[in-house]
């Protein structure tokens, strides 16, 4: 990751919220930041001129692919998996986002099925991950959950994602460690 990334990211994440009309604790839906960034959301059944056999070739195998972004189209498409959950295709969504906020050129293309996408570098891949799980839960919104002792699944519930995914932002922003810390020095 580029240097100060994460920083950027966390910013990025409230200020987006903002542009939207959120606080910096409310749940950010990734359509509703599409919409705002004037991005369409489809799963491949919504996709005029999709034939039956590119359908079944996108919906076939559910774990090669995610999401991916039309984006020489106006406005840009992102289509979803259908075949994953709706807290992953919230994950996806909010990725695919980040890719746009960051600037990300292709280093690549690949072609899958029907499709013609993109290939990011591992580099833009690590923000794109960074960026869209802050998106998602900010850190900020994260400690507001763990002082008001929520749990894992209701932190889930209330920011549209996984519990997997709240485990790893609390793992990743040290917010734990920092409210151990916080405890002990007041007790």
């Amino acid at each position: 990751m580029r240097w100060g990334f994460k920083a950027w990211a966390e910013r990025e994440s409230i200020e987006q919220r903002r542009a939207v009309g959120l606080g910096p604790i409310a749940p950010l839906a990734g359509r509703q930041l599409a919409d705002h960034l004037n991005h369409v959301v489809v799963l491949p059944d919504q996709i005029p001129g999709m034939s039956e056999p590119e359908l079944k070739i996108l919906h076939a195998d559910g774990s090669s692919w995610s999401a991916l972004t039309l984006s020489a189209l106006d406005p840009a498409v992102l289509i979803l998996n259908p075949t994953h959950s709706p807290a992953r295709q919230e994950s996806d969504l909010m990725h695919e986002l980040a890719h746009f906020l960051s600037r990300h050129t292709p280093s690549g293309m690949v072609q899958m099925g029907p499709l013609v996408l993109r290939r990011y570098d591992a580099v833009q891949e690590d923000e794109a991950a960074w960026l869209g799980s802050c998106l998602q839960i900010p850190r900020r919104a994260l400690m507001w959950a763990a002082r008001r002792s929520m749990t894992t699944s209701a932190i889930a519930a209330y920011f549209g994602a996984s519990e997997d995914l709240v485990r790893w932002r609390r793992g990743q922003t040290g917010i734990d460690v920092q409210l151990s810390r916080r405890s002990r020095f007041l007790a």
